[in-house]
């Protein structure tokens, strides 16, 4: 069974047919092994609620986790960041490229 997990290698987020089967497998527990968690059943669709609620609380602190790193921040994150270690980020400029296209 996949979970949210921190650890050296990175973050890993489970998307919503893990954390489904992980809800189903504590309803389950909770209510006996012939619960009916069948999308359309009265407990089925208790367990899909619980499940989105826990997929999307599992992105966001996926996205959270992405933003405090320097390779996986954007934006006003970034910037917030590099106030953090005194840097600035470069403000953009015009570039040039030349292309050849042979046919």
């Amino acid at each position: 069974m996949a979970a949210f997990a921190i650890d050296e290698a990175g973050i890993t987020v489970p998307r919503y047919a893990e954390a489904r089967s992980i809800v189903v497998e504590l309803w389950r527990e909770e209510f006996g092994p012939n619960a009916n968690t069948a999308p359309r059943s009265p407990d089925g669709q208790v367990v899909t609620i619980a499940a989105i609620l826990l997929a999307l609380s599992w992105q966001g602190l996926g996205q959270l986790a992405a933003n405090l790193t320097f390779r996986g921040s954007e934006g006003g994150y970034l910037d917030l960041l590099l106030d953090l270690f005194a840097r600035r980020r470069l403000d953009a400029a015009a570039s040039t490229a030349s292309l050849v296209w042979y046919g």
